[in-house]
């Protein structure tokens, strides 16, 4: 595929791709009467209008733009004859509605990469090096390395080379890259050294020791930066040329009476499947465009600047810098952003430290800033001295342990950290399967998503005040009913604060129901797809059911088996619900895989 960073068009394409495909398939079905009319239409028949000007069978002007319809003249065959000459017109009328999308697509992606601060051309080529100032070091990157297989679809790359303008200025007027220094430092030695052998025909993966992958400064910049993207990087324009395009499909034409009425049909196919193809694809890229511009957007200079003004300190002739984004997240009384702002800090004293500490707690604040991944965590930094580490990461104001990030909007900070405490597994992890906003409400592809993960965390987000979840210490088995422990978890809505909900070990059972069948409740003519709980959760809920959207729900809980402290709905029965209605249609579903990192 060619880069996507140049003047491509770009379409959504499902209108005029089904309107394309339908007249193309209406064209094959009448294509021997329009290799018939090919032939006769030297042969066809002209009327005169009143005023005498020449005029063909479908009433148009017959002349040299405006070649005569065909006819044959008996109208039977004429009937089919001009069957396939308006599905020919169809099939005009819907690749001009195309081309217009295509134009607007066009600009819109062109927007796009502007957006991301990228340019449409290379940045200076591909000779030399960039050279670029990364937390207060000067470092340079071989272009001709970036370039390199195993690098040129790299977001790394993408930013060096098309995106460098767009980079924060330092007081030198380099471009600065607020990333931790001795990381980039090594990447750049990384790259040439792959760039030597490359040269030798040899091979240099770029790949972290094992001391590198349990340090979280390089683990963190490693994965983000050599993320790879399906986006090429030119080195020349590639304009499109839309001459040569009409040149390549009249080759592919063949000779102008064309082999058989079969392989007119097949072509015009063959035209249609390959618009879609190329309209999913540059589709995709503009996808691919969007991750990239989310993921380096914040190494990017805002359009006022404010936000990425580098400041400095000299720490004994050692320069550590950050962009003003990173130092001002914590607010203008935080010790680390007074450091940096030369004023006196209070009564806190910030006493004299290694410039190695210094830098790493730095790169942990700007590492707080850039990790906003839903489920991902920030490590906090390591050294020899942790103890001294410790010490001077508490000194300007940060706490010295790991900072979640929420898994979903379903929860915030404190709430990922207590619900992820309930499930009692050491140092967890967590991995995003299904969500309802992402993959949809089929059952099946729930199913497909969650796999044979076992440890799921269920989150359930009924309607923004009420939201609650249910952890799952096993696999989803379909089709079976089975015992496994789990228990419910209140978000917010029925208690106060997120509170455990454990069931008796009896009703700790899960039954899934195969994609064609369904499962009935006891006693009313009601289904679903998937029970927790033993029914005191129901997904694909309905009546009589099974409903075709997962989150269409019941959930109820019986009154001894709620916590202390219940503030929610209840029944006659006083039996209580964790959302805010017994049977309701989801706002948002999520699993998640739990697991000990």
């Amino acid at each position: 595929m060619r880069g996507i960073f140049q003047r491509l068009p770009l379409a959504s394409g499902n209108v005029a791709s089904n309107q394309l495909m339908s007249a193309a398939t209406a064209t094959a079905a009448a294509g021997a009467a329009a290799a018939a009319a090919a032939a006769a239409a030297g042969g066809s028949k002209k009327r005169k209008m009143n005023d005498g000007d020449a005029v063909d069978a479908a009433g148009q002007p017959a002349d040299d733009h405006h070649p005569p319809t065909p006819q044959i003249g008996r109208k039977s065959f004429d009937r089919s004859l001009h069957k396939a000459i308006a599905a020919l017109l169809a099939i005009k009328n819907a690749a001009t509605a195309a081309i217009q999308q295509l134009q607007t697509k066009a600009e819109a992606i062109k927007e796009l990469i502007e957006s991301t601060g990228g340019k449409l051309e290379l940045t200076g080529g591909i000779e030399g090096e960039v050279e670029v100032n990364v937390g207060g070091r000067v470092v340079g990157v071989s272009r001709k390395g970036l370039m390199l297989d195993q690098l040129r679809r790299t977001y790394f790359a993408h930013l060096l080379l098309y995106c460098v303008d767009a980079l924060p200025r330092d007081e030198e007027g380099r471009p600065f890259l607020d990333a931790d220094p001795k990381y980039v430092d090594w990447l750049s030695d990384e790259i040439s050294m792959a760039e030597c052998a490359d040269a030798s025909a040899e091979e240099h993966e770029i790949k972290l020791d094992d001391t590198q992958k349990e340090d979280p400064i390089f683990a963190f910049y490693y994965q983000l930066f050599l993320t790879h993207t399906p986006l090429d990087i030119d080195t020349q324009s590639h304009d499109v040329d839309m001459d040569d395009g009409d040149k390549e499909v009249a080759a592919e034409g063949g000779d102008e009476g064309g082999s058989g009425t079969d392989s007119m049909g097949d072509r015009l196919r063959e035209y249609v499947e390959g618009y879609k193809a190329a309209v999913v694809e540059l589709d995709g890229a503009a996808g691919h465009l969007k991750d990239f511009g989310k993921a380096m957007g914040p190494f990017l200079r805002a359009e006022d600047g404010t936000a990425h003004e580098v400041k400095t300190v000299t720490v004994l002739r050692k320069r550590v810098s950050a962009t003003e984004a990173t130092l001002s997240q914590f607010g203008p009384a935080n010790p680390l952003y007074k450091r940096f702002s030369g004023e006196i800090v209070g009564d806190v004293p910030i006493r004299q430290t290694a410039v190695e500490h210094l830098m790493k707690v730095v790169d942990f604040a700007r590492r707080l800033r850039l990790e906003h991944r839903p489920g991902s965590i920030v490590k906090h930094p390591i050294a020899r001295n942790m103890t001294q580490l410790k010490k001077d990461v508490e000194m300007y104001g940060l706490k010295m342990e790991d900072v979640y990030r929420p898994p979903a909007p379903l929860l915030r900070f404190e709430e990922t950290r207590e619900v992820l405490a309930m499930t009692e597994i050491p140092n967890p992890s967590i991995k995003l399967l299904y969500s309802s906003t992402r993959d949809g409400g089929d059952f099946g592809t729930m199913v497909d998503k969650v796999g044979d993960a076992s440890g799921l965390l269920f989150l359930v987000n009924h309607n923004e005040t009420h939201r609650f979840g249910v952890f799952v210490d096993g696999q989803l088995k379909p089709p079976a009913g089975y015992k496994v422990p789990h228990f419910f978890i209140s978000i917010s809505g029925a208690y106060a604060k997120p509170t455990k909900i454990p069931i008796p070990e009896g009703d700790q059972k899960v039954r899934v129901a195969g994609r064609l069948a369904s499962i009935k409740a006891p006693n009313v003519d009601k289904r679903g797809k998937l029970y927790l709980g033993r029914g005191y959760l129901w997904l694909a809920f309905g009546s009589p059911g099974p409903a075709d959207d997962v989150r269409s729900m019941f959930q109820w809980v019986k009154k001894e088996d709620m916590a202390d402290g219940y503030i929610g709905r209840r029944n006659d029965n006083g039996d209580g619900t964790l959302a805010d209605k017994f049977t309701f249609t989801a706002k948002e579903i999520a699993i998640y895989h739990v697991k000990s990192d």
